[in-house]
């Protein structure tokens, strides 16, 4: 089966400058590491920009017997490196304040070891320049990679797109960012990432505003890539939903993905995002919508050569229904599953996993 875990929150209730409302989700993992990745993360508080944001590291440590001995190695954006040891007890959860490690204000990428397998994420909640309330939440990549992708991203009114980056390397980074838009426009940038350092990339500086956007990006050396957004949904249609949220790229595109969550009820809008790497064929992309009484929509849709495709998922299936996703293409492409939402009791907000591939 496929697994993702949807959490809506009041951060803090009551704390006095709290009460952050919101939602974020993950999909599960099924192989448990010693090693994983973290390029966003940030410990900023009531700084200059009016940003206030608190960031964790959860830790599982599943083995009957062993306590995980966990190596943190925080990478800020000034270069420096802080290096914290954790021990997990067997069969445990242990959570890290990561501002206590590093201090507030900070920029920071992470890099986690242990000595025995274990599952990590890193939830985010935050009050983003004073207009976006909300949390995010990641599992961490595996490991890093020279290739990174993303589907979704978008400069549109109210959303504000970033790239970040974490070289663990002792050595720079030269990134090849690849930009493609729905109309098919590409655009090219490139951007250095000093030794064991984390970056931070202002999309719409790279491709304007009003744009939907895709990203391939490429690395002469490994390196760890995500996506933070944070917006205000649906200004246009008086909705003004805020939030934000974040996904680890995907290393390996593939013809095969799978999704748990979705849903068309009302106050959630749930779309697919895909991206078509190849510039010399379109790809044909099937979607089998799966809804909880047992039956199926299908759908077919065709991406054209470097570019990026949108479906809105409520009027692709034509009604309000929870609905999982099972989708099939000709070649290897780069899918995510956006989400917006009114989860009521003014908690807003949005989030966006990776679909599950299997190639």
């Amino acid at each position: 089966v496929i697994a993702e875990r949807p959490m809506y929150f009041v951060y803090k209730n009551g704390v006095p400058g709290y009460s952050w409302k919101g939602g974020h989700n993950v999909m599960g993992i099924n192989v448990l590491q010693k090693e994983w990745y973290f390029a966003e993360g940030t410990t900023r508080f009531n700084d200059s920009d009016n940003n206030a944001f608190e960031e964790w590291l959860t830790i599982q440590n599943p083995s009957d017997s062993r306590a995980a001995t966990v190596t943190v190695t925080y990478m800020l954006a000034t270069g420096q490196n802080v290096r914290k040891v954790y021990s997990v007890a067997p069969h445990s959860r242990y959570t890290v304040e990561v501002a206590g490690d590093v201090g507030v204000n900070q920029d920071v990428s992470a890099r986690l070891v242990s000595d025995v397998p274990i599952a990590v994420e890193r939830p985010m909640y935050f009050n983003y320049h004073g207009f976006a309330v909300d949390g995010s939440n990641v599992v961490g990549a595996t490991g890093p990679s020279t290739s990174w992708s993303f589907a979704e991203g978008c400069t549109r009114p109210g959303f504000q797109e970033w790239l970040t980056i974490q070289n663990p390397n002792g050595v720079p980074a030269t990134c090849r960012i690849k930009y493609l838009t729905g109309a098919g426009r590409v655009t090219d940038m490139t951007r250095e990432v000093r030794p064991n350092s984390r970056e931070t990339v202002d999309v719409l500086a790279h491709v304007g505003d009003n744009q939907d956007v895709s990203i391939r990006m490429e690395s002469d050396v490994p390196v760890i890539a995500e996506r933070p957004i944070y917006y205000i949904y649906g200004m246009d249609s008086g909705k003004n939903w805020c939030g934000g949220d974040s996904v680890v790229g995907n290393p390996a595109p593939s013809a095969s993905y799978f999704l748990a969550e979705g849903t068309t009820i009302s106050n959630f809008d749930t779309y697919y995002t895909f991206m078509n790497p190849r510039d010399d064929r379109p790809c044909r992309v099937s979607v089998e919508y799966i809804f909880g009484d047992g039956s199926t929509h299908r759908a077919e849709y065709l991406i054209s050569p470097h570019s990026r495709l949108t479906v809105n998922v409520r009027d692709a299936i034509a009604r309000e229904a929870h609905v999982s996703g099972s989708i099939s293409a000709d070649f290897p492409v780069v899918m995510e599953r956006p989400m917006y939402f009114n989860y009521g009791q003014g908690i807003t907000g949005g989030h966006d996993v990776n679909g599950y591939g299997l190639d």
